[in-house]
């Protein structure tokens, strides 16, 4: 009897965990940069561009992204 329970609860935390698994699916957003690899010097201004594409079927906006930035130098690296 306890083997038939055990077996129940088995089979329902695998069909929740499958639930939860198509849920947590994400937005399907891509970035590229183009010649994302430039070589520079001391004083030279390499400039890099990029697309960020949105292809999950809704509107996002602007404000609705986080690119992280965190480590540069702001003395050296200018985000426009």
């Amino acid at each position: 009897m306890k083997l038939q329970g055990t077996a129940a609860l088995v089979l329902f935390l695998a069909f929740a965990l499958s639930c939860v698994a198509v849920t947590a699916q994400a937005a399907p957003i891509s970035m590229s940069i183009l010649d994302p690899i430039q070589i520079g010097f001391a004083g030279d201004t390499i400039t890099f561009g990029g697309t960020i594409t949105n292809n999950s079927g809704f509107d996002l906006s602007s404000t609705d992204f986080f690119l992280n930035f965190f480590g540069y130098d702001s003395v050296n690296v200018t985000l426009s």
